[in-house]
């Protein structure tokens, strides 16, 4: 491509991407500044009045979710002990099949 290597083309790919790059960030900065709230402009906050029944309740529910997950977590893990036994117990089966079958194999010969 016009007798010029590629790795010479790479920075002038860089300072193009950073020239695009810093044009859109100034015409954002510009469109942002212009959209700033106006004079008479109202803007509404909305909070909630929570009482402590509400809160213990919250608590408690937390409380109970965090010791299910605890309940769970135990329960995944002796799923997961017991899987690893099931593998190293069926690896021992084909390595006791493979024997059998090479026993086999040299009573016929």
């Amino acid at each position: 491509m016009l007798g010029i290597p590629i790795e010479h083309l790479i920075p002038v790919a860089n300072f193009i991407g950073l020239a695009v790059l810093g044009l859109l960030a100034w015409m954002g900065q510009r469109w942002g500044q212009r959209q700033t709230a106006r004079e008479g402009s109202t803007m509404e906050i909305a909070g909630a009045l929570v009482d402590s029944s509400s809160i213990r309740e919250l608590t408690a529910a937390v409380s109970a979710h965090t010791a299910e997950c605890a309940a769970l977590r135990q329960e995944n893990e002796r799923a997961r002990k017991l899987g690893y036994e099931i593998i190293e117990t069926l690896g021992g089966l084909t390595r006791e099949l493979s024997e059998i079958r090479s026993e086999m194999r040299m009573k016929r010969r």
